[in-house]
């Protein structure tokens, strides 16, 4: 199941290294919206907190949050309307995966 979304891009005046950074971040970006959503999906209807769904598949020491928004911006996950406490004893928005994924 890959995601199409619009990636960032280096700038022509960036540095190589920088363009190389971003050619390398592209496909490791795919890969942790892919993994994310992988377990939303198995989540079924309950859903999960994106900390849940980051937790599951080795994502929460990244920027986890970043890609989770990413995919409810792409319909890819849905909020649930519920809400779950999170490790830091707050609560955290509920989503599931959504139809239009598939």
């Amino acid at each position: 199941m890959t995601i199409h979304l619009e990636l960032w891009q280096a700038r022509d005046t960036d540095p190589e290294t920088s363009k190389a950074a971003a050619r390398q971040s592209k496909f490791r970006w795919h890969s942790d919206c892919d993994r994310l959503l992988e377990e939303f999906r198995r989540a079924g209807a309950s859903g999960l907190t994106d900390y849940e769904a980051a937790v599951r598949c080795g994502l929460a020491a990244s920027g986890f949050w970043k890609r989770c928004s990413d995919l409810r911006a792409a319909h890819r996950i849905v909020p649930t309307g519920e809400s779950r406490l999170g490790p830091a004893g707050r609560a955290q928005m509920v989503s599931r995966y959504s139809e239009a994924s598939q």
